[in-house]
Parts: structure tokens; sequence; C-alpha cells
């Protein structure tokens, strides 16, 4: 939750057992990842942020400024969140977006305006990552290693398909990705189950 506004399983709001639907059927893993990778010389230094929400605060739907929202392109919270990150620690700004397939935004600000949403929510982001680097450490870089794995997962249709993974691991720091949007639940195991 950020500033009045979360993100939660939408699946939830087609549940008929569900008596609100104006409230996610699962909380979503709210945790941000942050790197900090400090630079020779006077290079800024790069701050990337990983987090779970879809960059779609900015309604699909409905009108702002008189224009139909599903045909305008934005950044979204994201945008704010970098011009809010680089104007107050003066950094580059990088967003590689969470395990997030199932998660959609739900606002709770009432009578704010299309724009303060996404912008509200990204500053708050912001805020929040400034607040993490505080606590950062420094880890020793050590050899690079990069992986890619393909595993076998049956759908549900029956059919097998193979899943492709994506690893790199620096020292005391791995990173995993996925080229397709990962449910938020999945993305949770491979957090919990990680070696680091």
């Amino acid at each position: 939750q950020s500033n009045g506004l979360y993100f939660g399983d939408n699946f939830g709001k087609q549940d008929p057992d569900l008596k609100d639907t104006t409230k996610p059927a699962t909380e979503a893993d709210s945790q941000m990842q942050l790197i900090r990778v400090a630079r020779e010389g006077d290079k800024k230094d790069v701050v990337m942020v990983n987090y779970q929400g879809h960059p779609k605060v900015a309604s699909p739907g409905g009108t702002y400024d008189g224009r139909q929202t599903r045909k305008m392109v934005s950044a979204d919270y994201v945008g704010f969140t970098r011009m809010y990150l680089e104007q107050q620690e003066d950094v580059l700004f990088a967003f590689y977006l969470g395990a997030s397939g199932n998660l959609n935004s739900y606002s709770r600000i009432t009578g704010e305006t299309f724009n303060h949403n996404h912008r509200k929510h990204g500053e708050g982001l912001g805020a929040e990552a400034i607040e993490g680097m505080k606590k950062l450490e420094t880890i020793e870089t050590g050899t690079l290693n990069v992986k890619n794995y393909t595993f076998p997962a049956e759908q549900p249709s029956g059919s097998v398909a193979e899943i492709e993974v994506n690893a790199i691991a620096l020292g005391e720091l791995a990173i995993a990705t996925v080229p397709y949007e990962m449910f938020d639940v999945h993305g949770k195991t491979v957090k919990n189950e990680s070696p680091y």
C-alpha cells in the first residue's frame, strides 16, 4: 500500500462468493528490492528498483482532460517514481517489474484526478526507495555468473510448455528473470526459496 492506493489479486473481482468486490482476493507482495550501483569517477550512481504492481494506475477506462485514457501513452506511476528519485538523490533510475501478472491497483483515494493517483503513488514509492537506500549494505562483487534454464510446466489444458528462466549472480546478489508475466505467488516462492 502506498498513499491510499494498493495492489491486489484482481481475480477476486470475479469471485461470486466474495462479498466486497472492491477489495483484492489476496494481499500482494509489498516488498521492494533495491540495488544501487556505484560508478567510478563523476558518473551518477544507478538505482534499480524492483516492485510488484502493474504500471496501470492510470486507468485504461474513462476520460482525462476530455480524452479517452485508453488512447493515452503514459509511464504511469513509474515515471513519477523516476522523476522524484532523480530529483531528490541525483541518481539514474532503472525499474524492473516484479511478479505481478495477476495484480492490479485499487484506489482508495476518493475525488482525486487521474493524474493525481499515479503521481501520488509514484512519488510515495520514490520516498520509500530513498528510505530503503539508507539501509543498503556494500557487497563484494566477485565473479559474474549468468545462466539460462528451461523446465517443463504442465498447463491447465494438460499440455506442457517449456518455461525459460534467466539468472544473474554477482557475489551475494542474484536476479532471476522470466520472459512473461509471472503471478505474485510464484514470485514470492522464488524469493522465499532462493539461497541468496
